[in-house]
């Protein structure tokens, strides 16, 4: 009997230290989670105390991003062949390589970057999405401008979801014909690469933002877009993409990028 007394005694012990580690952690998390908010909310003071409205709302707290290193997969003959048909001929050019399809031309440059241009009356604009899903593109919405017989649409690529700002497709267009489309083609393989550091949250990118604004002479009077993505640099076999926090003004130069690890500030 005795021994069972002293079994429940250890048990309640047990428990009560697992309530009160479990009640140090709830409160540890809470404070975390208050100073983030205070935080974000000097910032948005300092901004407005600066003339700078910050138009997305609520400014975002850690950088999630980690650094990666990427091996584009091949481009050649195939990727061509998607867009404009069966390949007629193909010639080497200094460092490009031009193929002639049935719908038009892809000429290919060393830095992975293509250029088709479609033959005249090419009914493809609204198949264009699928053929760049196809090459194992993703991206974001259209924006295209009104009132314009000639269109341009540009989208934004994406890698796991996390945009690439730097990164665009540009399709040019005459009502339903397809006329140009130009983009870097840069799917393939990606391993995560040890950082050096910790990153910077959102709330000292804002702060190196001022800085760099104040050093550098530029004058805005509105954040107009703020989030997280990659830069993509490099060349040959191997490519590299860093976190950046993005930060887009209504002034020139329009958008600029924030080393999500060392704080650079700079523009594209």
């Amino acid at each position: 009997m005795r021994w069972t007394k002293i079994k429940n005694i250890i048990l309640l012990l047990l428990v009560a230290v697992n309530l009160f580690l479990l009640a140090l952690v709830g409160v540890r998390a809470w404070r975390t989670r208050e100073n983030s908010r205070a935080a974000r909310e000097r910032i948005l003071q300092i901004l407005e105390n600066n003339g700078i409205a910050y138009l997305p709302g609520q400014i975002p707290g850690d950088l999630s991003l980690t650094p990666r290193r990427l091996t584009p997969a091949s481009v050649g003959e195939a990727e061509a062949r998607l867009l404009v048909g069966e390949i007629t001929s193909a010639e080497a050019l200094g460092s490009r390589i031009v193929y002639h399809g049935e719908r038009g031309t892809v000429t290919l440059f060393s830095d992975r970057e293509l250029e088709v241009l479609f033959h005249p009356q090419t009914q493809l604009s609204a198949e264009v999405p699928g053929l760049l899903s196809a090459l194992g593109l993703s991206l974001e919405e259209a924006r295209t401008p009104a009132q314009s017989e000639a269109a341009v649409t540009t989208w934004t690529q994406l890698w796991e979801g996390t945009p690439v700002p730097g990164e665009t497709v540009r399709l040019e267009s005459r009502g339903e014909w397809a006329q140009s489309l130009t983009f870097r083609l840069f799917a393939g393989e990606a391993e995560a690469v040890l950082p050096a550091g910790e990153p910077i949250t959102a709330p000292t990118a804002i702060l190196r933002l001022l800085d760099a604004l104040n050093r550098q002479g530029y004058v805005c009077s509105q954040i107009t877009g703020f989030y997280a993505g990659y830069s993509l640099s490099g060349a040959g076999p191997t490519l590299t993409l860093a976190p950046m926090w993005y930060v887009e003004i209504d002034a020139a130069p329009w958008r600029l990028m924030i080393d999500g690890y060392t704080g650079e500030v700079s523009t594209e």
